[in-house]
């Protein structure tokens, strides 16, 4: 799947619909959309550039902890078993 560009509005628009915002970066050209083939960079979209390439999708409860590897419990942490995280996959080329 080829990845689309996207601006850094764009995306900030996107994360108003989240509880919470991850941003990774693929370690290499062809992985799956999984934390193991991720590096973490952090929660603040001001790291992002002003245009980049990424994959993203908003993750459930049950979808971020399948993508973590561990168990989540959004009611406690916010406040609701309905929030969503957007987790973000930058292209392993961009440059920050």
């Amino acid at each position: 799947m080829a990845q689309l560009s996207y601006t850094k509005e764009w995306m900030r628009k996107q994360a108003e619909q989240a509880a919470q915002v991850e941003i990774n970066k693929y370690i290499d050209g062809k992985s799956p959309f999984h934390t193991d083939y991720m590096r973490f960079i952090g929660t603040d979209l001001d790291v992002l550039p002003a245009e980049f390439k990424c994959d993203f999708e908003f993750m459930n409860e049950e979808r971020y902890g399948d993508f973590a590897h561990n168990d989540y419990d959004f009611e406690e942490m916010f406040g609701s078993k309905d929030a969503m995280i957007l987790v973000i996959a930058l292209s392993h080329d961009c440059e920050l």
